[in-house]
């Protein structure tokens, strides 16, 4: 029984020996950055898909977006977004939903940026990680359906 309660004992030691000896992991104050951003509004009230073409000249105050993705399926979308954020993260992408002929879709878009050399400079660093993008317009329109 002795010989028990000292093996015990050893054990107890050891183990708290090593935890001694552990390394501590480093503790940072930075919040997760998130995936991707959802825009709940839009998936009451989608937008026209119109409203992210790009016409000519632009209206005054456009706001540009890369869209680096177009899915029939919310899912997909926040899967791709996941996924993006993991292999390299870029900008925020926000998933917004869009109608068109009574089809809805969910685009995955980084933005917004004022210019679209700003937006193209982007798309050059998106390209550099193996992504691929189109330039389009950020929505700017209050969502509405044309049904209404």
């Amino acid at each position: 029984m002795k010989k028990f309660i000292l093996v015990l004992i050893s054990l107890l030691l050891v183990g708290v020996m090593v935890t001694l000896y552990l390394p501590t992991l480093p503790t940072t104050n930075q919040p997760i950055t998130p995936a991707y951003q959802l825009d709940k509004e839009s998936l009451t009230k989608p937008y026209p898909m119109a409203s992210f073409l790009l016409i000519t000249p632009f209206p005054k105050e456009t706001k540009f977006a890369l869209r680096i993705g177009l899915y029939s399926e919310l899912s997909q979308a926040i899967d791709k977004a996941k996924l993006l954020n993991a292999s390299s993260p870029t900008d925020l992408v926000t998933i917004i939903k869009a109608i068109d002929l009574q089809r809805e879709w969910y685009f995955l878009l980084a933005g917004p940026y004022s210019t679209p050399l700003l937006a193209e400079q982007k798309k050059q660093a998106l390209q550099n990680q193996q992504i691929s993008s189109t330039l389009s317009l950020w929505p700017e329109k209050a969502n509405t359906n044309e049904d209404e």
